[in-house]
């Protein structure tokens, strides 16, 4: 499951998938900072059941001010496809459903596309000091969970609607960088992101970037 916590301090939303890596629907809401949950699934489009693996949401702040909720995914399923596990059956890549209502009422939007080909959708977004947003996720060839793995990033200016050029910013030859999570540094001037090395014992890969608004990483 994924989580998000808005500004209140007490409001959490999760996602999750109905087995590892299965169908999206399953969904929660908590008023009272986790200590109770309500389940919520029928607030989504019935076709959020066709998105499968690692769902996950964020709260993003547009240029026009509003403050939209997301949920990516990695891929959606034709609607003849007959079981989740074989990437055949994938249609288009990174789906993601939005709520501009906190919550309240969901809608289906457009997936971003082939060139988003992932294992997981964005594992980590992070808002730059242009108030853009930064997005980072791993993929492997052809979108399949085998190596070799590396970590894209893509920035969004208009609050999440379209996304830039996906570019690879780690890749390490024997070592598969994977779930990247980026943060920001107590200073506020720099980020850090950490990314496990599936194949070196999950071991993590430190990197840190100087200028946020255009991100260029340094191990």
């Amino acid at each position: 499951p994924t989580t998000l916590l808005t500004p209140d301090g007490k409001t959490l939303f999760c996602v999750w998938t109905i087995k590892h890596g299965g169908g999206c629907g399953p969904a929660a809401r908590s008023d009272d900072g986790g200590r109770t949950w309500t389940r919520i699934d029928d607030r989504f489009p019935e076709g959020f059941r066709r998105h499968v693996n690692c769902p996950s949401i964020y709260r993003l702040v547009g240029p026009d001010g509003k403050a939209r909720l997301w949920v990516w995914s990695q891929a959606k399923m034709r609607l003849d496809a007959k079981d989740y596990r074989d990437h055949r059956e994938w249609g288009e890549a990174m789906p993601s459903v939005m709520s501009e209502d906190e919550g309240k009422t969901w809608k289906e939007m457009p997936a971003l596309g082939r060139k988003f080909l992932c294992i997981m959708a964005f594992s980590s977004i992070v808002q730059l000091k242009d108030g853009s947003y930064l997005g980072l996720y791993h993929t492997g060839p052809d979108g399949i969970d085998r190596s070799p793995l590396g970590v894209l990033q893509s920035v969004s200016k208009d609050g999440g609607f379209t996304w830039s050029e996906p570019r690879t910013v780690c890749a390490v030859p024997g070592k598969d960088p994977c779930e990247p999570y980026v943060f920001r540094s107590p200073d506020g001037d720099e980020l850090c992101c950490l990314a496990p090395l599936s194949m070196d014992n999950l071991n993590r890969l430190g990197l840190r970037v100087i200028a946020d608004v255009s991100p260029e990483w340094h191990e």
